[in-house]
């Protein structure tokens, strides 16, 4: 069956839009975006794991917090795998290191 879902960024429109705005470990929360693509790593450590998603336009890292997600964390760890296609919201945070 089709599917939708509403990107509001590419990945290089948000590296455009916050490169050198934010400082590691900063959150911007106002923003509210969606982004859409391949499953290109994943990690997991824990309470948190790593994605790196590439769309048609370039490739963003996403952190994905237990803490935020509650129960469904477990749900998005046994339910994604490299080479998924998925689409995600949520704000923009610049790593600890970067």
């Amino acid at each position: 069956f089709e599917y939708s879902f509403k990107v509001t960024r590419t990945a290089m429109q948000l590296i455009r839009e916050y490169d050198g705005r934010l400082e590691n470990g900063e959150e911007d929360e106002e923003a509210d975006v969606s982004v859409a693509g391949r499953i290109m790593t994943r990690r997991v450590f824990g309470k948190l794991a790593f994605f790196t998603l590439q769309d048609e336009t370039g490739t963003i890292q996403l952190q994905i917090d237990k803490g935020r997600l509650g129960d469904s964390f477990k749900d998005l760890k046994a339910w994604t795998d490299g080479g998924d296609i998925i689409g995600i919201c949520g704000t923009v945070r610049r790593t600890d290191k970067g």
